[in-house]
This record gives structure tokens, sequence and C-alpha cells, in this order.
């Protein structure tokens, strides 16, 4: 049987482990996948692009599904990274910006920011049914909670396995993702003009 939805999903986990009890827990297990998979996946299918972020007394709140910057730019020239520690209170020159909390501190007379970034999985659940990675990979999402029910369970011994299924799932998906981006012609280094 196949599982397009997080409905299918749920009683999908429940035969697998042979627990249809467990429906109202399921629901924490895909969560906990969700959160591990963010932490490791950066597809061309989570790529987002947040255009004209209004910099307030040099500070623009990121994007909510924010996991990770691609580039920065104000509109005219891409920013460069500098940590917390190099940013400082003083920064004065122009042209930089750094990550603090769900922030980006920027340094100059900057208006807006326009991001591309990779984004969170959009997370399953009563107000999303499905989601590009359920849609395209089912294995993953099924595999991935298998590993977090096995804990809940007390089955150390399944945990292995479903682990080993589900990060070779996610692995897979990371290397056709940078396959199909890299695909073609081969790369050129791009010198300064």
């Amino acid at each position: 049987m196949s599982f397009a939805n997080s409905d299918e999903l749920i009683s999908a986990v429940g035969r697998w482990i042979k627990r249809k009890d467990l429906a109202t827990v399921v629901p924490d297990f895909i969560t906990l996948f969700e959160a591990r998979v963010n932490r490791v996946l950066r597809t061309s299918w989570q790529r987002q692009f947040a255009k004209d972020l209004p910099v307030v007394d040099g500070v623009a709140t990121m994007p909510p599904d924010w996991l990770e910057a691609i580039s920065v730019d104000d509109g005219t020239a891409g920013l460069r990274f500098m940590t917390t520690l190099q940013f400082g209170p003083t920064q004065v020159n122009s042209g930089f910006y750094a990550i603090e909390g769900g922030t980006f501190r920027v340094s100059g007379n900057t208006g807006t920011l326009n991001v591309r970034y990779y984004s969170k999985i959009p997370p399953l659940g009563a107000l999303n049914a499905s989601n590009w990675l359920l849609m395209n990979h089912p294995d993953a999402y099924l595999f991935g909670a298998l590993t977090e029910a096995e804990p809940y369970l007390v089955n150390d011994a399944r945990m292995d396995l479903w682990k080993s299924r589900g990060d070779t799932a996610i692995q897979a998906i990371q290397l056709a993702d940078d396959q199909a981006r890299f695909a073609g012609a081969p790369l050129e280094i791009a010198t300064p003009r």
C-alpha cells in the first residue's frame, strides 16, 4: 500500500511496528524525523528566496523556515559574512552581515536584504497533509519515523535496521539532487573581471 499524505503515513508506521494503538504518538515520530533530516538535507527543493526583508537599526528578521544562507545582498551588491565576534558593536564598514539568533545583523545603510537560503522541509500535520519529501521519497519518511519509534517502544534491536535504511534514503536523496544540479557541462571557475 502506498502513502501520499500524513494520515496514510501514520497508518503505515502503525502497520510496520504492528501497533495501531499508537496513532496519536506516531506524529511525534514524524516530527522527530523532520527535525533530524532538517539538520542534514540541503536540496534544490529547499532553496528559497526572500526579497526585500526590512532592515531596522541594522537588524533583519530571518524567514521562519530558515536553515542556512546561500547568499545575502542589499539589492546592489552581495554582502560578506562575518561571525558575530568579528562583527561587534563597532562595525562601521558597509557590506557585511552576521547571523545572531534568528536575525541578520547588517553593517552600513542597508534598507532591505535579499536572501537566498535553504528552508526547512514543510512539516506534515493538520495544515499540511503532504510535502515534496513525502511525495518523492516516502521511504525516507517511513524509515525515519520507524527509527524514532523504536526508542519509544524500547525495541533497540530494530532501531539500527530502520536507521540504516533511513540514512541510506537521505544520502541517496542528497546525492541525486547534487548530481542533477551539477549535471551537464563541466563546472568552470569564474575569474574576476
